[in-house]
């Protein structure tokens, strides 16, 4: 079998940040994916997306405190795997959408964390926004 995907992203192309609870954020090359070749670059983000591919992930994921996808099972996933002149086209069509998904996965996270820095200041009267208008 052809493999399609990479568990670390190597130049020159590009790594898809994968924000799902399967895949853990506790070190970053653990939720990263990437093409093996650029033409299936999006083709590789359209499957590691699918509802399919996480719900395998996660029954496949090891530890209960924090899972962790077990990469060895999930590169074992089967996948029709398109032509390169298939695959390249669907990436060229898809290529701007999966940059906006990526840069608002990155705004997600910086959204998180700063709500998750303020609001308990906030609510315990630690600090106050008229302080800082």
């Amino acid at each position: 079998m052809e493999r399609l995907l990479g568990a670390r992203p190597s130049p020159p192309f590009s790594a898809f940040p994968v924000d799902s609870p399967s895949f853990s954020s506790a070190r970053p090359p653990s939720n990263i994916v990437n093409a093996l070749s650029a033409e299936h670059y999006a083709f590789v983000v359209a499957c590691v997306s699918s509802d399919d591919f996480v719900a395998h992930a996660t029954a496949t994921s090891n530890g209960s405190k924090m899972p962790r996808a077990n990469w060895h099972v999930l590169e074992k996933f089967p996948v029709v795997i398109p032509s390169g002149k298939v695959a390249g086209e669907f990436s060229a069509l898809f290529a701007d959408i999966i940059a906006e998904q990526q840069v608002l996965i990155f705004q997600i996270r910086n959204l998180r964390r700063t709500r998750d820095l303020l609001l308990p200041r906030l609510l315990s009267g630690n600090m106050r926004l008229a302080q800082y208008k």
